[in-house]
């Protein structure tokens, strides 16, 4: 783990550390979460009820199997296929959805006693053709974004367009991006975006 910044210390040392990370986990929240979240947390919900059902009626393999196609239990231990190798024997694991990552996975197991495994949760794909669901799905600075992007646009058209800060915009069109919504061709100095045929808006 590298050594912490002199910044970083020097606000520690200070004692602004705490109030500043809380200051950049509270903008980073209104930015990139406030307006999805209801959404967010509605298929989550879902997704955990369905994983409980999985389990109690299936059982735990194919609950593990349900998770992600790289995750399977052959009954007696937990296989990941992923990019490292890792051995170990965490205690209790926790199963939890995560969002940002989708449709990725990861694992938190370096403790034995806090493992925790990551997965994508189902039903995150934008609705095709429903525009009311996707605005509650994504929040309705990013679907609004999406819908506007049935024509190539740069971030500084769409900061323009929507009134919006072009730092704002980017992040939005990142996480669209990542998600396979919309495609990115760079043309000289711009870079343009463009909904691809996941969404119809």
């Amino acid at each position: 783990m590298p050594a912490p910044s002199s910044k970083v210390i020097a606000a520690a040392e200070a004692g602004t550390l705490a109030s500043r990370l809380a200051n950049g986990m509270a903008k980073f929240w209104s930015i990139a979460m406030a307006d999805s979240w209801p959404g967010l947390k509605e298929r989550l919900d879902v997704d955990i009820s369905a994983k409980a059902r999985i389990m109690a009626t299936e059982g735990i393999s194919a609950l593990f199997t349900s998770l992600h196609s790289n995750i399977t239990w052959d009954g007696s231990a937990l296989r990941i296929v992923n990019s490292w190798n890792r051995e170990g024997t965490p205690g209790d694991l926790t199963v939890t959805p995560v969002a940002l990552t989708w449709p990725e996975f990861y694992t938190q197991l370096e403790e034995a006693e806090n493992s925790v495994l990551y997965y994508p949760p189902q039903g995150l794909v934008a609705p095709k053709a429903d525009p009311a669901a996707m605005a509650k799905l994504l929040g309705p600075t990013r679907a609004a974004l999406l819908r506007d992007l049935g024509a190539p646009r740069t971030t500084t058209d769409l900061a323009k367009r929507h009134g919006l800060a072009p730092a704002t915009v980017s992040y939005h069109l990142s996480v669209l991006h990542s998600s396979g919504l919309i495609s990115k061709a760079r043309t000289k100095r711009e870079v343009r975006y463009q909904r691809t045929d996941q969404v119809i808006g």
